[in-house]
């Protein structure tokens, strides 16, 4: 227990002196990432021709966010485009499976 504190200090001390950097960056490539994934789980969608409406918007909007440094919700706009990238794709893959059980036989 000894040898933990003193590295517990020595990390929380060396993180102090970057705390004023460290978050807004953090911020920033995380918006990215995050608008980054929703693009990919978007063009998965348009390669398959099942790009729901929104998601094009809803990325252009956390770009827009991301850019005015509105980190949290650029992130949050970008996971509900991701979220509906995916949600395309897997209606899509659910749709091929049933129309071959109802029409291939």
């Amino acid at each position: 227990m000894m040898l933990r504190a003193p590295r517990l200090v020595a990390v929380a001390l060396i993180l102090a002196g970057h705390a004023s950097v460290l978050p807004a960056q953090l911020s920033a490539e995380s918006a990215a990432r995050s608008i980054g994934r929703a693009e990919a789980a978007r063009n998965q969608a348009a390669e398959l021709r099942v790009e729901w409406l929104e998601t094009r918007s809803l990325i252009e909007q956390a770009r827009k966010e991301a850019g005015l440094g509105h980190y949290e919700k650029a992130m949050a706009l970008a996971d509900e485009a991701r979220r509906q990238g995916e949600l395309a794709v897997e209606q899509y893959e659910r749709e091929s499976a049933a129309w071959r059980q109802r029409v291939v036989r």
